[in-house]
C-alpha cells in the first residue's frame, strides 16, 4: 500500500511539474502556435491600439 501512495505522489509531482511547464512557456513564450488567435498575424503585432483609432486607420 505504502508503495502505491509513493508511486501516486511522484506521479502528482510529475504532472505539476508538466503543467507548470505549460503554463510558464504559454506566458512567455507568446507565438501564433501557443496562443489562439485567426490567424498567424499575431507575430507582426507591434502594439496594441484602442477600437477607435484602428476604425480611424482603416477609414483614411
Amino acid at each position: 500500500m505504502i508503495f502505491i501512495i509513493n508511486n501516486l505522489n511522484k506521479i502528482k509531482k510529475i504532472r505539476l511539474s508538466i503543467d507548470m511547464r505549460v503554463s510558464e512557456n504559454a506566458a512567455t513564450k507568446v507565438t501564433y502556435k501557443t496562443v489562439w488567435v485567426a490567424g498567424p498575424s499575431i507575430e507582426h503585432t507591434k502594439e496594441i491600439l484602442p477600437t477607435k483609432a484602428i476604425i480611424k486607420n482603416l477609414t483614411s
